[in-house]
């Protein structure tokens, strides 16, 4: 299984379907807003300590 060409392949279909363009951007910033949460409290207690 090549990563490469699935990954094109996501792209691809992605660039062609408003829909599947708008999921992918909300999984985006979803995963964004979910990584900060989860760095977030330790950065501060890094800061605070």
């Amino acid at each position: 299984m090549n990563f490469n060409i699935e990954i094109a392949k996501m792209l691809e279909v992605i660039s062609k379907d408003a829909t599947a363009r708008r999921f992918a951007y909300v999984v985006v910033i979803l995963s964004f807003i979910f990584g900060m949460a989860w760095v977030l409290p330790d950065l501060i207690n890094a800061i605070r300590g």
